[in-house]
């Protein structure tokens, strides 16, 4: 403490030597007598050490007189291990007080996360909830879309399957060889036939009797005309007679089948 507390009046005089406050001279003696003081400081410093290093000695004798030089050895490393100890308790407190600010700067990164968190969480629930019933509806809608779809394909097909019976340049085939016989084959050409057996729009399918009477195309039904058109049978023996060409009978027939003043009548 005394040395530096002479350290302090030196620079207090440099300083205001620097501001002006003091001249050179001044400045000077005042080093000077500041030189002096902590001279005589030092000597009587030296001088208390050099006193208490002569009581140490003598203390140090009387304890081995009295046999208690190993008391002072222990008390010697006490107070070294409580003054480590004492530094590692201020280590401890100053990493305590990092840690704790630390864990301070977290949390309220924590915070801050969490509550962006809910609001991210927040606005696809409102967006889910609004666009619910609509996308419930939309599903609805598809789904009876794809059932109508259906219904609406098996319907053209049936459709097709009825347009694709054989009504015109057809031949309808019965196989009179087998009396047992209950179904009958149906080649049907349609009015784009022109002959080719090999054509791959060509139709073929077997119907149960009962079916081809349903569909018109049992050779036990004969349809008439009321403007006296021949049937579809003798129009196609006709053509065998008289060596008509497919193509001429199969326009005939679709000029026939356009007509709309036709009206059908089924005997059997």
């Amino acid at each position: 403490p005394y040395a530096s507390a002479a350290v302090e009046e030196a620079d207090g005089v440099l300083f205001a030597m620097r501001n002006d406050e003091l001249t050179e001279v001044d400045a000077l003696s005042k080093l000077e007598v500041i030189y002096v003081a902590s001279q005589s400081k030092v000597r009587k410093l030296r001088a208390s050490v050099a006193d208490l290093a002569e009581e140490n000695a003598r203390n140090l004798e009387e304890v081995e007189r009295l046999g208690l030089s190993g008391a002072v050895r222990m008390a010697r490393s006490l107070r070294d291990e409580q003054r480590e100890i004492a530094n590692e308790i201020n280590d401890a407190k100053r990493g305590e007080a990092i840690c704790m600010q630390r864990l301070r700067v977290l949390e309220k990164r924590i915070r801050l996360q969490k509550s962006a968190e809910v609001t991210r969480a927040a606005q696809p629930q409102s967006s889910d909830v609004g666009s619910a019933s609509p996308a419930g509806a939309a599903e609805g809608a598809e789904r009876q879309q794809a059932n109508g779809g259906n219904h609406i394909n098996d319907d053209a097909a049936q459709q097709q399957q009825h347009h694709q019976e054989p009504l015109v340049g057809q031949g309808i085939l019965m196989n009179n060889d087998d009396p047992n016989e209950d179904y009958v084959q149906v080649t049907g050409g349609g009015p784009n036939d022109d002959g080719d057996d090999t054509n791959s729009d060509r139709v073929d399918s077997t119907y149960m009797a009962s079916d081809s009477i349903a569909r018109g195309n049992s050779t036990s039904l004969a349809v008439r005309e009321t403007k006296r058109y021949y049937t579809l049978e003798l129009f196609e023996v006709l053509k065998r007679i008289m060596g008509l060409g497919q193509r001429a009978v199969a326009r005939s027939a679709q000029s026939f089948i356009r007509s709309k003043t036709r009206n059908k009548m089924m005997t059997v």
